[in-house]
C-alpha cells in the first residue's frame, strides 16, 4: 500500500506541474493513475505536504555537492556556445540580486523537445532552446531566469527535496536517491504559493537587474493563459503523460475551478507592478528584442537605444494595467485605463483590441502574435545560421507590417538566400506577394510558387490560404476555391479562423457548421474577397495613417474599390477626410489665417464633437491663441485660450494646464495654480518641468517642505533635455533650499542653474552681482569661475540672497 500511495503522490505532483503549464517531456512516466484512490487521498496528500514539519535544511554545501552531481549526469548543455553565452550574461545580471550569494548560479540551455526552463539545487538553472525560441526579448528571458532563480533562492528546490525525501522515509545523505529522482525533478509541481512568491521575486530581481518589469508578463500570458483556456494541444495526448494529464484533470476540475491559481498568481504580480511602480517612475528599463533576436546580451543595459522610461502614465503601463483588469474580470478598472490610454495616446494601435477583448467582440490573443495576419502562418526555424536569419526574417515582417514593401521582400529573398528551407520566409513571402497594400507589389504567380516550396517543406493551412487568395487575384475561382477547401480539411484551427474573418467581412452570423461556413465562403469568393485581407489592411492602414499617412490613402483607396460598404472602410474614409480638412486648417495657420483657422476647426468640431483628431486640431489652435495673446501680454485673453484648449479635450492637456497655471500664478491666484499644475502631473507625471512648477507655487504659498518634496520629484523623474529648462529646475531647487537652509545644496544648484542658463539670463545675474559689489568679471552672459564665486557669496549672505530673489522676480521667465 506504501508504494501504490507514493506512486499516486508521484502522478499528483506531475499533473500540478503540468497545470502549471511548465512540463517538460524528457521520458516516458512509469507511473500509474488510480482515479478512485486518487480523489480518497487527495486532502490528505496536500496536508502531508503542505503542512510537513520541517527539519534543519540541508547545509548549502550539501545542497551545492547534491546539484552538481545532478548536473553531471542529466540534460546535456547544447553546442551552440554563443546562446549559451548569452543566457549566462542575463542571467549573471539576474542573479548579482539574489540573496544567497553563496550560491555558484550556472546556466544552462539545452534541448528538452518542449518549451520549458527549471532550476534544480545548487543553483542550477536550465532553459530549453524551445523556450528561448518562443520569446522575443532579453527582458522576458531575464523575467524567465529571475522566477528560477527565486525557487533556489527562496530553498523551494531543497524544500520540494527534502519534502520527497520525507515521503519516502530516505536519509538526508542519500546522494542516490538523489540521482534517483533527478529525472522526475523538472516534473514535480511546487505548492501554488510557492509559484506566486517565484512569480514576484523573479520579476523584482528582473526590474533591480535593470530589465524591463512589463516584460514579464508577456511570458505569463504565453503560459498561464493558454493554460487556464485548456489549451493542451502542445501537450502530450497520447501514452501515460497523456493518460495522467487527461486524467487527473477531469478528475480534480471542480478542485482548480474553485481554487484557480491563475487568477490569483495574476493578481499578485498586478499588485506587486501597482505598488512598485511609483519606485520605478522615471527609471528606464531595457527591453532588448534585438540582443535576443541575435542571442547576443546588451553589455551595459543602460542608456541603449531599446531602454524605456517607466512610467505610470505611459502607453504601455496604461495597456498593460487594461489588460491585467480585463483578465481579472475588473472590467470597471479596465475601462478606465482605457479611457486614460485614448486620452493621452489616442492614435495607441493597442486601443481597438483591448475595447474589443471587453466588449467581447474579438476573443484574447491566447498566445504572442506571429508574425502573421489572422491565419496563422509559419512558425519553424530555418536550418542554419539560424540566429541572423531569423532575425532577419523578422525584420522583414516588421517592413511588411508597416508598408514596407520592397524592404519586406528583399528581407524575406535574403533570409532564404542564408536557409533555402526557411519555410516561414518562404511562408511569409508568398503572403506579401498576395496581401501587399500597393498593386505594384502583388505577384500573384510568385505568391504560389513561395507557397508551394514552403508546403513541400511542411503543410500547414496558412499556405493554401495564400495560394487561394493568389489564385482569386489570377481571376480562377475553381483552383482558389480548391485551395481553401485544403485548408479546412487540414487544421481546425484554421476553420475556426475562417469564421471569424468571415463574420468581419459580414457574410456570417452567429455559430457555423462545416457545411454552412464553405457555403458562405462561397459568396465571398464570388465577389472576388480573400479571407484576411481586409482586416490586415485596415489595421495597417491605420498604423501608416500616423506614420505615412499618404502611402496610407493610396491603399485606402485601392481596398476601398474592392470593399466600399464595409463600416471599418466607411470609418476610415471619414476619417481621412476630416484629415484633410485638419491639413486644410493647419496651412491657413502657417499663412497667418488665425481666424479662418479658428472659425474652420470650430465647425469640424461641430461636425465631429467626438472625433479626437478633430478635438486635438481645435484644441491646438487655441493653444496657439493663448500663446500668441500671453506674449502680447495679453493674460487673461490668453487664459480663455487655454481655458477653451483643455475643455476641447475633456482636461486632459497638460501642457495647456501647465501653462495656464503659469499665468494664474503671475495673478497671485496659487490655488487655481497649484490644482492646474497638480491636473497635469495626473496626465504626465514624467515630465520634470511640471514637478518644478509646482515646487514654484508652493514656495510662494509659503509650502516650503512640501516645496521641496516637488523639487526633488524634478529630479527623480529626469531633467528636461531643454538647458533653458533644466536651468529653471535647479533654480527652484535652489531657492528652496536656501530657504529652508540648506545653504550647501543651495550654492551647488544655483551653479548648476548658471551653467544650464541662457546667456541672456546669465548676463543680467552679472550685472546684478556687479551692483553688489561681488563680481567684477566681463558681462558676457558665461558662467566662469569668477561668477559663480560671487554667488555663492551672495546665498551665504542673507541679505544679498534676498535681494537678488526679489529682483530675478523681475526678469526670471516662468518656464513653459
Amino acid at each position: 500500500m506504501a508504494g501504490g500511495r507514493r506512486n499516486i503522490f508521484r502522478a499528483i505532483v506531475v499533473c500540478l506541474f503540468v497545470a502549471s503549464g511548465i512540463i517538460l517531456v524528457t521520458s516516458p512516466t512509469r507511473y500509474k493513475v488510480d482515479l478512485d484512490s486518487l480523489m480518497q487521498i487527495w486532502g490528505d496528500v496536500f496536508r502531508d505536504v503542505d503542512s510537513v514539519v520541517r527539519t534543519i535544511r540541508i547545509s548549502t554545501d550539501l545542497e551545492i555537492e547534491f546539484g552538481d552531481e545532478i548536473a553531471a549526469h542529466y540534460w546535456s548543455t547544447g553546442d551552440d556556445s554563443n546562446v549559451q553565452s548569452y543566457v549566462t550574461a542575463v542571467g549573471e545580471k539576474v542573479s548579482k540580486h539574489a540573496r544567497r550569494q553563496g550560491i555558484p548560479w550556472t546556466f544552462h540551455v539545452v534541448s528538452g523537445g518542449y518549451p520549458n526552463a527549471w532550476a534544480i539545487l545548487g543553483g542550477h538553472v536550465y532553459i530549453t532552446e524551445e523556450m528561448l525560441d518562443l520569446i522575443d526579448s532579453e527582458a522576458e528571458l531575464a523575467a524567465i531566469l529571475g522566477h528560477e532563480i527565486a525557487h533556489v533562492d527562496l530553498h523551494h528546490c531543497v524544500d520540494l527535496v527534502q519534502n520527497a525525501m520525507l515521503l519516502e522515509r530516505v536519509g538526508m545523505g542519500s546522494i542516490g536517491f538523489i540521482l534517483s529522482m533527478a529525472e522526475d525533478f523538472v516534473r514535480r509541481g511546487y505548492s501554488e504559493v510557492q509559484e506566486a512568491e517565484a512569480d514576484r521575486y523573479g520579476m523584482l530581481l528582473a526590474a533591480k537587474a535593470g530589465y524591463s518589469p512589463l516584460k514579464a508578463f508577456d511570458t505569463f500570458y504565453n503560459f498561464y493563459i493558454k493554460e487556464e483556456a485548456g489549451l493542451r494541444s502542445e501537450r502530450p495526448t497520447g501514452g501515460p503523460e497523456g493518460e495522467i494529464f487527461s486524467s487527473v484533470s477531469e478528475a480534480l476540475q471542480n478542485y482548480f475551478d474553485t481554487h484557480p491559481p491563475f487568477a490569483e498568481r495574476l493578481d499578485a504580480l498586478r499588485i506587486i507592478l501597482r505598488n512598485n511602480a511609483p519606485g520605478w517612475e522615471g527609471r528606464a528599463f531595457y527591453i532588448g528584442e534585438s540582443s535576443h533576436d541575435l542571442r547576443e546580451a546588451q553589455p551595459d543595459l543602460e542608456g541603449t537605444a531599446e531602454s524605456r522610461v517607466f512610467s505610470e502614465n505611459s502607453a504601455d503601463y496604461l495597456a498593460l494595467r487594461s489588460e491585467l483588469a480585463f483578465l481579472l474580470g475588473r472590467d470597471r478598472e479596465a475601462i478606465e485605463f482605457i479611457d486614460r490610454l485614448k486620452l493621452t495616446f489616442p492614435e495607441d494601435e493597442r486601443i481597438d483590441r483591448l475595447e474589443g477583448l471587453i466588449s467581447g467582440q474579438i476573443e484574447i490573443q491566447l498566445s504572442k502574435p506571429a508574425p502573421e495576419p489572422t491565419v496563422s502562418r509559419k512558425t519553424s526555424t530555418p536550418s542554419d545560421d539560424q540566429s541572423k536569419s531569423k532575425a532577419i526574417e523578422k525584420n522583414a515582417w516588421d517592413n511588411f507590417e508597416a508598408g514596407k514593401y520592397s524592404e519586406a521582400i528583399q528581407g524575406f529573398e535574403d533570409a532564404i538566400t542564408r536557409a533555402p528551407d526557411f519555410n516561414r520566409a518562404l511562408s511569409n513571402l508568398a503572403w506579401v506577394y498576395v496581401a501587399a497594400g500597393l498593386p505594384e507589389y502583388r505577384d500573384a504567380r510568385k505568391a504560389i510558387g513561395f507557397a508551394t516550396r514552403a508546403l513541400e517543406i511542411n503543410e500547414e493551412s496558412a499556405d493554401y490560404d495564400t495560394i487561394g487568395a493568389a489564385y482569386l487575384l489570377l481571376g480562377d475561382r475553381n483552383l482558389a476555391r480548391e485551395a481553401y477547401h485544403k485548408a479546412l480539411n487540414l487544421e481546425q484551427s484554421y476553420a475556426a479562423n475562417l469564421a471569424k474573418d468571415l463574420k468581419y467581412l459580414g457574410y456570417l452570423e452567429g455559430d457555423t457548421t462545416d457545411r454552412t461556413l464553405r457555403a458562405v465562403l462561397e459568396k465571398a469568393l464570388e465577389n472576388g474577397h480573400a479571407p484576411f485581407i481586409l482586416s490586415e489592411s485596415v489595421r495597417r492602414i491605420k498604423r501608416l495613417a500616423t506614420s505615412a499617412p499618404g502611402q496610407a490613402r493610396h491603399e485606402l483607396e485601392v481596398i476601398s474599390e474592392n470593399y466600399p460598404d464595409h463600416p471599418d472602410i466607411r470609418r476610415l474614409l471619414e476619417e481621412f477626410d476630416f484629415q484633410s480638412r485638419i491639413e486644410e486648417i493647419a496651412k491657413l495657420w502657417s499663412e497667418g489665417k488665425h481666424e479662418e483657422a479658428k472659425e474652420m476647426a470650430g465647425q469640424l468640431l461641430d461636425e465631429a464633437p467626438h472625433n479626437l483628431k478633430v478635438k486635438r486640431a481645435y484644441s491646438k489652435i487655441h493653444f496657439r491663441l493663448a500663446q500668441i495673446a500671453k506674449n502680447k501680454g495679453n493674460t487673461l485673453e490668453a487664459i480663455l485660450n487655454y481655458s477653451e484648449a483643455i475643455r476641447s479635450r475633456n482636461g486632459m492637456y497638460s501642457s495647456a494646464l501647465n501653462n495656464r497655471a503659469l499665468l494664474y500664478a503671475k495673478l497671485g491666484q496659487l490655488d487655481e495654480a497649484l490644482s492646474d499644475i497638480g491636473r497635469a502631473i495626473i496626465i504626465n507625471g514624467t515630465k520634470s518641468l511640471y514637478r518644478a512648477n509646482r515646487c514654484l507655487f508652493r514656495r510662494l504659498a509659503g509650502q516650503l517642505e512640501e516645496a521641496l518634496v516637488d523639487c526633488e520629484k524634478a529630479f527623480k523623474v529626469g531633467l528636461p533635455e531643454n538647458r533653458r529648462n533644466r536651468s529653471w529646475v535647479f533654480l527652484q531647487r535652489a531657492t528652496v533650499r536656501r530657504m529652508l537652509g540648506d545653504i550647501d545644496g543651495s550654492v551647488a544648484d544655483i551653479s548648476k542653474a548658471m551653467t544650464y542658463g541662457e546667456d541672456s539670463t546669465v548676463q543680467r545675474i552679472q550685472e546684478l552681482m556687479q551692483v553688489a559689489d561681488l563680481y567684477k568679471g566681463d558681462v558676457d552672459g558665461s558662467a566662469n569661475p569668477e561668477l559663480l564665486k560671487a554667488l555663492e557669496a551672495c546665498f551665504r549672505d542673507t541679505a544679498c540672497f534676498e535681494e537678488t530673489s526679489r529682483q530675478t522676480g523681475k526678469f526670471f521667465e516662468f518656464a513653459n
